[in-house]
């Protein structure tokens, strides 16, 4: 999914968009009788993600020890980030020798991941935004009486 269409800056601090994708890829391919075409999937519950498919951070774990995927940043701004385009070939030619009705849900979900990541980063800038409002004015939010003053 990562080649095609999916995002090539995974954030770290936001898992759930690959998590939800692929659990909408099962979903497409159950109801179109291609579950069978895909790996075995299996998902639990998870405090932080919703639901989460077990083995998909081994594969991206993979990804990074190959050398696919590179750390970027710290703490809330880490990014796995793709370091060469040219390093998804042998992947590319993997999704090539699909049939094509699985290739296009594959497809689908790769650009669903991509949106989805696009929503998570929007809407973390838009709370720090907003936070940074908040703490950025000077003017009190009640009035309070001078100093000294008792009622």
């Amino acid at each position: 999914m990562l080649l095609v269409e999916g995002p090539f800056r995974l954030p770290v601090r936001a898992g759930w968009p690959l998590h939800q994708s692929l659990a909408a890829l099962r979903e497409e391919a159950a109801a179109n009788g291609m579950t069978d075409r895909l790996p075995p999937m299996t998902f639990k519950a998870d405090p932080v993600v919703g639901v989460m498919e077990e083995n998909v951070m081994i594969s991206v774990h993979q990804l990074v020890a190959d050398g696919i995927l590179c750390p970027v940043g710290r703490g809330w701004e880490a990014t796995l980030n793709v370091v060469e385009k040219t390093r998804l070939r042998p992947y590319r030619r993997l999704l090539m020798g699909l049939e094509p009705e699985l290739a296009v849900l594959i497809y689908r979900a790769g650009s669903n991941w991509a949106a989805l990541a696009l929503t998570a980063e929007k809407n973390w800038a838009k709370a720090l935004e907003s936070v940074a409002r908040r703490r950025a004015s000077a003017t009190p939010k009640r009035r309070h009486g001078p100093l000294g003053a008792v009622r």
